[in-house]
């Protein structure tokens, strides 16, 4: 819905927004930018049948009806969507496991545990031995 800004001035003017201080009347392109951007990613739309949900980042419409929340249906969707901002945090975890696979040799809860014993009784500088640990328990904790 384009919203133009005479249209957003009728209102204000009606919601008594207005007033006597224009001070916001400098930020109407912003303002009317915001308001695109809301338009643009509603999750909902109305057809002739009834209300249909859409997913605000695919735009995949959901089974006619489906309430707006605590649904498995948008549960199981989000798992998968791809465009969902859990995609690109999940690639990230994977990353850096596997970053931190590459440095502490190890990817097994059995073998990490033996590796962080081994790290504890070793020879080396106390700031190695806990960069090491903490590598080995963040591990640890994605195996687990």
């Amino acid at each position: 819905m384009e919203i133009s800004d005479n249209k957003i001035r009728e209102l204000a003017d009606e919601s008594g927004f207005w007033g006597v201080d224009f001070w916001w009347y400098e930020k109407l392109p912003c303002f009317r930018k915001f308001l695109e951007l809301v338009n643009n990613q509603t999750s909902t739309r109305e057809m002739d049948e009834g209300r249909v949900l859409t997913c605000v980042y695919c735009g995949m419409e959901y089974p006619q009806d489906t309430p707006a929340w605590g649904s498995d249906v948008l549960t199981e969707h989000i798992k998968v969507c791809g465009k969902h901002p859990l995609r690109k945090a999940e690639a990230t975890i994977a990353k850096l496991r596997a970053a931190l696979v590459g440095l502490v040799g190890a990817s097994e809860k059995d073998e990490l545990e033996k590796m962080e014993m081994l790290i504890r009784v070793a020879p080396v500088p106390d700031a190695d031995k806990i960069g090491m640990i903490n590598a080995i328990r963040a591990l640890v904790e994605l195996v687990a």
